[in-house]
C-alpha cells in the first residue's frame, strides 16, 4: 500500500535518535525538581517563551481558542437544532444553543467543554455522512 506513496517522508520528531538518546541520559531529578514537571523544558526555554506560557502548569485548558473560534463561526453553529446531535436526540438544542451563546460572549463556563466534546461529535457524525454519500445538514 504505501509503495505508490515513494515522495512521502514520514517523520516523528520525538523518536529522532539524539533526542532519544539525549532524554535517556538526563537524569531523572533534572527532568522533574521539587515536584515540579518539566522542570527541564522551562529552565531551558527561559527567555524565550512568555512567561504566561513559561508558567502554564497544563496544557487542558483550550477555551481562549474555542471562544474565539465560537465568535468567527457563529453563522455555521447557530441553527443547532439541525445538527445531527441535536435531531438524533444525543443533544438538547435549547441547552447547547444557551451554552453557545454564552460562549460567543467570550464566557468560559462548566459547559464548555462539554460544548467542545459535542462539536467533535458533530463533526464526526457529519463526516460519515460523507462518507456514506450523503450530504451532511450544514446550517446555513
Amino acid at each position: 500500500m504505501w509503495n505508490e506513496y515513494t515522495d512521502i517522508y514520514v517523520s516523528h520528531p520525538y523518536s529522532h535518535r539524539p533526542l532519544v538518546e539525549f532524554c535517556i541520559a538526563v537524569p531523572m531529578n533534572q527532568m522533574q525538581r521539587n515536584g515540579e514537571v518539566r522542570f527541564l523544558q522551562r529552565r531551558a526555554l527561559t527567555g524565550v517563551l512568555p512567561s504566561v506560557i513559561a508558567k502554564r502548569r497544563g496544557k487542558a485548558l483550550i477555551h481562549e481558542p474555542f471562544l474565539r473560534a465560537v465568535r468567527r463561526d457563529w453563522h455555521y453553529l447557530q441553527d443547532v437544532e439541525n445538527w445531527l446531535i441535536c435531531t438524533r436526540g444525543y443533544v438538547y438544542a435549547p441547552r447547547l444553543r444557551e451554552a453557545l451563546i454564552q460562549m460567543r460572549g467570550g464566557f468560559a463556563t462548566s459547559a464548555t467543554n462539554h460544548v467542545h466534546m459535542a462539536v467533535t461529535v458533530e463533526r464526526f457524525l457529519r463526516s460519515l455522512s460523507v462518507l456514506n454519500g450523503q450530504s451532511p445538514k450544514v446550517a446555513s
